[in-house]
């Protein structure tokens, strides 16, 4: 595993903002219908989902995980 330096987080949180914009926010879910389980939007919805937050650090989880 590498070192976290300041460089190397600056990549994490520019990765994790990216991914994390591409659907607003919104982490989909497909069980009958696809919805996001955080608001309930479907993705045919415009908007922000109120949970962007979360899907930001689920989003930097994930490349943090794969360092």
């Amino acid at each position: 595993m590498e070192k976290l330096n300041p460089r190397i987080w600056a990549e994490l949180l520019k990765k994790a903002d990216v991914e994390m914009k591409k659907t607003d926010g919104h982490q989909y879910l497909t069980i009958l219908k696809t919805r996001c389980q955080l608001c309930g939007r479907s993705p045919k919805q415009k908007g922000k989902c109120r949970g962007w937050f979360q899907t930001f650090l689920d989003k930097l989880y994930i490349e943090i995980k794969e360092l």
